[in-house]
């Protein structure tokens, strides 16, 4: 197995294999998954910590927003981005899992977004602990951060579960004041 997408000929293979978990999958992101996709980023419950972008107002709304995350995908050559959450049992997509740069930081930010019908299940935990391994051991990464909404207790417990460190509050990234998450590489 290729250990660093970043030489790897197929980075978007090796990050598939690493973000493959027991119970789940991830996939890529295209527009023919507007209308599932719009299941979950259309939810305002679901989506009432995520803004400004959300929750999307319709289907074609959902389509442009999958357009630019594709490209944005694209432009981290596929290593890092987001990625479409399907169960492995039945092919139900459940949510996203990212990896990505905070905006204007080299700092790598830990995600999910899972459908509310999802909740509960530990799939965002499973989710994260699998962004985390591939992060650390594929990209060779130093440390991973997350940063969570206040008022997001759910989130934060996940983000406590994978061992991430609470450093605080934040207002350096989103425009807003959020919890402030990391966690270190460990050497092997």
């Amino acid at each position: 197995m290729t250990t660093n997408p970043g030489e790897s000929e197929n980075a978007a293979a090796t990050a598939q294999q690493w973000l493959a978990t027991e119970r789940l999958r991830a996939g890529f992101w295209s527009v023919d998954l507007a209308e599932r996709a719009f299941a979950i980023y259309g939810d305002p419950v679901a989506m009432r910590f995520m803004r400004p972008n959300y929750p999307v107002t319709d289907v074609a709304a959902m389509r442009a927003r999958l357009e630019e995350i594709i490209a944005r995908n694209a432009q981290y050559q596929e290593r890092m981005g987001s990625w479409p959450l399907f169960l492995r049992d039945t092919d139900e997509m459940v949510g996203a899992v990212l990896l990505k740069p905070l905006p204007g930081s080299e700092q790598v930010e830990v995600g999910w977004h899972l459908g509310r019908s999802h909740w509960g299940n530990g799939y965002a935990t499973e989710a994260g602990r699998a962004a985390l391994e591939y992060g650390f051991k594929c990209l060779e990464l130093d440390a991973i951060y997350a940063v969570v909404d206040p008022a997001n207790t759910p989130s934060m417990a996940v983000c406590r579960r994978i061992g991430l460190e609470h450093l605080g509050q934040t207002d350096q990234f989103y425009d807003r004041t959020l919890e402030y998450f990391s966690k270190a590489a460990t050497a092997d």
